[in-house]
């Protein structure tokens, strides 16, 4: 391997850690407050897309682009709020809620596919331009606006929003109730509208992840399901429950990709992940950093 390559891998990795990390700290921070795994996560992320194209393209609304992409992700935050009081509230306290729950998020994300298809269609498409510069020169690539937007973009969002669940009245009771929901109540805090902002703000995270990955390639309905996966995976081998831990996870996934694309070819990638995720799990069940 030649020092170009290796900085292109490098390269590579940083921008997929940059979109998984999005994903996989969504579904982290609903994980670890609801303790359910939203199937619908990925499905989430292709409305954020979609709601994007129509508010901005000229096809749509036409709108400038910064506003465009900010009110998509606070309209993705009303519908991940609105999923979790209908579909996942009901059935949280149920005897095999977690089940239920599990089976009622895939409902949710085959009912949003089927949606989406009916009122954007099944033609291919695509944002405009976030940015609009030249490519710029880094470690002997070349790098895009939109690759340089994500490598950005990524990191100010998880920044803000360990600020957020650090130093704010509802990020400090998301934590209180993550940590001793018991507790959390006596101290005045009423757990299911946490838990409703929680899957709001989870789904917004996957919403940014969503506009990032349809400014660099083609919208599908079925845009969700791989990176929900590689989310997915991600949590499996950082480990649930520590934002570090998760970054560093999607950082590792990242390079496997890059690595594996480059070595073997694209369609062995999955195979390899999932292999690495199975060893992962044989000898470390609780993830590489998660506790004991």
């Amino acid at each position: 391997m030649q020092l170009f390559d290796f900085y292109t891998i490098l390269l590579s990795a940083i921008l997929l850690c940059s979109i998984y990390s999005l994903m996989a700290i969504g579904l982290s921070l609903i994980y670890t407050t609801m303790r359910i795994f939203n199937f619908a996560h990925g499905t989430l992320m292709m409305i954020c897309a979609y709601i994007v194209w129509t508010l901005i393209d000229n096809r749509g609304l036409g709108m400038s682009m910064w506003p465009g992409v900010f009110i998509g992700v606070v309209v993705l935050f009303g519908v991940g709020f609105l999923v979790e009081k209908i579909i996942v509230n009901p059935f949280l306290n149920r005897r095999n809620g977690d089940m239920i729950v599990l089976i009622a998020t895939m409902m949710a994300a085959s009912f949003l596919e089927q949606s989406s298809m009916l009122i954007w269609g099944p033609q291919l498409k695509r944002l405009p331009e976030l940015v609009k510069v030249h490519d710029l020169s880094l470690l002997g690539s070349n790098l895009s606006g939109v690759q340089l937007l994500i490598l950005i973009i990524g990191p100010v969002f998880l920044l803000g929003l360990g600020l957020f669940l650090k130093y704010t009245r509802i990020g400090l009771a998301i934590r209180g109730v993550e940590q001793n929901r018991r507790f959390a109540q006596l101290a005045g805090i009423i757990p299911s509208r946490i838990n409703a902002i929680t899957f709001g703000l989870g789904s917004s995270m996957a919403g940014i992840a969503g506009v990032l990955m349809a400014s660099k390639s083609l919208m599908t309905i079925q845009m969700g399901g791989e990176p929900l996966i590689k989310a997915f995976i991600v949590l499996i081998l950082g480990g649930v429950g520590s934002m570090g831990a998760t970054i560093i996870g999607a950082f590792i996934i990242g390079l496997l990709e890059s690595l594996s694309v480059y070595f073997v070819g694209l369609y062995w990638t999955p195979a390899i992940l999932f292999l690495v995720m199975i060893i992962v799990l044989t000898f470390k069940p609780t993830g590489i950093f998660g506790d004991k």
